[in-house]
């Protein structure tokens, strides 16, 4: 998500839903709740249309400029300092094991 947005994320990722859930339930695991729901509420959205997806550049800007996903980076921008601190720390928690 940081660098593109949800609209990206899913886009490329679009045929890897596990990898959505695996962010989203990462974010929970380290106390990112926001960002977690903030996660499940886009993953919802993205779901809930039949979107298709290409290759084709066109086809993503055009896709990206119904701005679906504008108001769910800018509440993950919001958080984004504290959740990369947060994640910073707990991987240095782990590498400290």
């Amino acid at each position: 998500v940081y660098n593109g947005g949800h609209h990206q994320f899913f886009w490329n990722r679009h045929d890897r839903p596990d990898e959505w859930t695996r962010a989203l339930r990462g974010a929970r695991q380290i106390g990112a709740s926001g960002v977690a729901e903030n996660l499940a509420a886009a993953i919802d959205v993205w779901r809930r249309e039949e979107r298709e997806v290409s290759t084709n550049a066109l086809a993503f800007l055009n896709s990206a400029r119904e701005g679906d996903f504008m108001d769910f980076d800018d509440r993950f921008y919001a958080e984004a300092d504290a959740f990369q601190k947060r994640f910073e720390e707990v991987v240095a928690g782990l590498e400290a094991d």
